[in-house]
């Protein structure tokens, strides 16, 4: 090593720095230069830089040797940003992450903005809540996406089992959804689900009917 060497105007190689206690020249960079060809943490050949505190080379010394959307972290570029270091085109920063706010469902139009929808998994589109995906049992079935999945398709008998399937108005009676399959919901005065099967609806008139008189099942019997 070069002894006497001074700091203040570096006369040692490339790779090597003047020590400001030994003043003599020792392995590390005081400059770029002296990482040419170093390697990267991972084998990469990208260009890395030179701390001139630790003279240690690095992926990079300050966060403006990262890419937009990136900060210098203990000398690796990590995701992130922050005062004076902002986002590539469409993102903002939001807390110390850049986010797209058309597309963010925790940031959705704005920074902090995040949707909720009930009975549904929320989106953003184009910077607005929607609903990306219905909980099991129920759906937008008014198209309406600020109400989320409004209707419980296993009930509804205009929704019944999906969107759009109405059950058919049985016979003489009322139509119901049960688990999400149509059903028989109740009968008209004066009529019968005397045989049991809801595919007929309400077949029977309990107003004149002799097996079945006022009711299902009362026969009517003369001494």
């Amino acid at each position: 090593a070069d002894a006497g060497c001074d700091p203040a105007n570096d006369p040692c190689p490339d790779g090597q720095y003047c020590s400001p206690t030994t003043r003599a020249c020792a392995q590390g960079c005081r400059n770029d230069r002296g990482c040419m060809g170093a390697m990267g943490v991972d084998g990469g050949a990208a260009p890395m830089r030179c701390n001139t505190a630790t003279h240690t080379c690095a992926q990079c010394a300050q966060d403006d040797h990262c890419p937009i959307g990136q900060l210098c972290r203990d000398g690796a570029c990590v995701m992130g940003c922050g005062p004076g270091r902002g986002c590539p085109a469409g993102e903002m920063c939001c807390g110390s992450a850049c986010v797209n706010t058309q597309t963010s469902a925790s940031n959705c139009g704005a920074c902090g903005t995040q949707c909720s929808l009930p009975n549904a998994t929320p989106a953003c589109t184009g910077g607005r809540c929607a609903v990306g995906a219905c909980v099991a049992g129920f759906g937008n079935c008014d198209g309406n996406d600020t109400n989320g999945c409004e209707t419980n398709t296993t009930e509804s008998a205009s929704h019944c089992g999906g969107c759009g399937t109405r059950c058919p108005s049985p016979a003489n009676g009322t139509a119901a959804c049960r688990a999400g399959a149509c059903g028989l919901g109740g009968c008209s005065a004066g009529f019968g689900n005397c045989d049991g099967n809801e595919a007929n609806g309400c077949e029977t008139a309990v107003t004149t009917s002799l097996s079945h008189c006022g009711e299902c099942g009362r026969e009517c019997t003369v001494p």
